[in-house]
């Protein structure tokens, strides 16, 4: 069988997914960007594994409900965005996030230290939890950044967009799709005291 293309995440829920696709179709002519993630890819990458044998999905199971049992639920929010690449012609733009960061911190450093032992390198770059929004950008002029401290994701009411983590999923990417990204298992948190 042939390897598939994995990472580990914290997926967002349907409904804040559909409150930032709504958002983001309102941002594509002031932030111009050749590609916008479809709405079902929305996550927080805990840990990239890339070629994945499918005979070490068992294993690769086994580690993260360990560790997504021994985990409560904890809560995130998402607000303000920013980019990664050059200033004035990023190639990605991104979601911040807010909330219980020390809790994903721990998170993504347990994934990160139980699949090594599984064989995958230990990412070797500090932990930047974001979530991307868009690639590439494609605007005449450069980007201000100017424009992206005036943008604030926020729910019909008005509130930042707050949720409570219910699992993290392994995905495989199908790069030919859209949506990207299958979920191969997902491993529920349990809820918080």
């Amino acid at each position: 069988m042939t390897e598939m293309r994995t990472f580990v995440a914290v997926p967002l829920t349907d409904p804040h997914k559909r409150i930032l696709h709504e958002q983001t179709l309102q941002w594509r002519t002031t932030l111009p960007f050749r590609k916008w993630v479809h709405q079902a890819d929305y996550h927080i990458t805990l840990k990239f594994l890339g070629a994945t044998a499918p005979d070490l999905l068992e294993a690769i199971s086994r580690n993260l409900s360990l560790i997504a049992s021994e985990t409560a639920s904890f809560s995130l929010s998402i607000g303000g965005l920013g980019t990664f690449g050059p200033a004035q012609s990023p190639s990605v733009l991104w979601a911040k996030l807010g909330g219980q960061l020390d809790k994903l911190d721990d998170l993504q450093g347990r994934a990160e230290n139980a699949l090594s032992q599984l064989g995958f390198p230990r990412e070797n770059r500090p932990y930047r939890p974001h979530v991307t929004i868009a690639r590439k950008y494609s605007g005449n002029e450069p980007l201000s950044p100017d424009i992206l401290q005036t943008i604030r994701l926020k729910n019909k009411d008005g509130q930042a967009l707050q949720w409570h983590v219910p699992e993290i999923v392994l995905y495989q990417s199908h790069l030919d799709r859209n949506p990207m990204y299958e979920a191969v298992a997902s491993f529920a948190l349990p809820q918080a005291d």
